[in-house]
């Protein structure tokens, strides 16, 4: 799944895509839990 946040990165396609600042963060799983999302650009971790 994924979902979209805010971010410090820099990204011209994700600014063109979803907004100046915001990109899409991957849902990172524990087993059966969501454990937080990432950044697809920068790798960032959000809870």
């Amino acid at each position: 799944m994924t979902k979209e946040f805010p971010c410090t990165c820099k990204s011209d396609f994700q600014d063109e895509r979803y907004g100046k600042g915001i990109r899409l963060f991957n849902e990172r799983m524990a087993g059966t839990k969501n454990n937080g999302w990432r950044c697809t650009v920068c790798g960032k971790e959000i809870k």
